[in-house]
């Protein structure tokens, strides 16, 4: 079995496509090298006999990552798991189980001293948002690839921090709450410590 993974060099594909190594999964890759960040992003597991890069397919889907695998339902089938940041739009085929992007933060996003954009937000570490709804991305790792191993999944999924107070009841049955394994304040720290040593190589907000 393979997982295949799009956008694998970017900061949260990475992140998938390092977990599944440690997991001893078998990766395809599917990105450009088009940055600095991008190929010392890829010198990580770039040699890793499990990790294969096949760079002349585009993600069709712009900034989104996917996540292919070969899944036991009750036949052999191929799962698509998209990781989008927006919710798509139409509905799309039964094999594609879509998860809309909380607000994730994590070694290697753009970032800088003072927090990070969410599109056209700037959110800062301090702020309630941050504090209230952000998931450390091996958190939220950990819990995608829970969906891998379902058999059934709605078609769109919400992953949101344990740390939202409220709770919209017409979303409960397609929202996934995480819980933090560490305190925010430590995978903070963690995060920070990376960026200050690694500062030349991370995106310029």
């Amino acid at each position: 079995m393979a997982y295949v993974v799009t956008n694998c060099f970017d900061w949260i594909g990475y992140h998938l496509v390092n977990h599944l190594l440690n997991q001893g999964q078998n990766v395809i890759g599917f990105d450009e090298i088009s940055s600095d960040k991008k190929e010392t992003l890829s010198l990580f597991f770039g040699r890793n006999e499990l990790f294969t890069l096949n760079p002349s397919k585009r993600n069709k889907q712009g900034d989104d990552i996917a996540i292919s695998v070969d899944v036991q339902t009750s036949g052999h089938s191929e799962r698509t798991i998209q990781l989008r940041f927006d919710k798509p739009e139409e509905k799309r085929k039964t094999n594609i189980v879509s998860i809309k992007l909380p607000l994730l933060f994590g070694e290697w996003m753009e970032m800088n001293d003072d927090g990070f954009y969410d599109k056209n937000d700037f959110v800062r570490f301090d702020s309630e948002r941050f504090l209230t709804e952000a998931i450390y991305i091996k958190d939220f790792i950990y819990c995608v690839m829970q969906f891998t191993k379902s058999a059934y999944l709605p078609e769109l999924i919400e992953i949101k921090s344990f740390r939202e107070k409220e709770m919209n009841d017409a979303d409960q049955e397609t929202s996934i709450y995480v819980r933090d394994k560490k305190p925010i304040t430590e995978n903070l720290k963690i995060v920070q410590a990376h960026y200050a040593k690694f500062r030349k190589l991370y995106g310029v907000i």
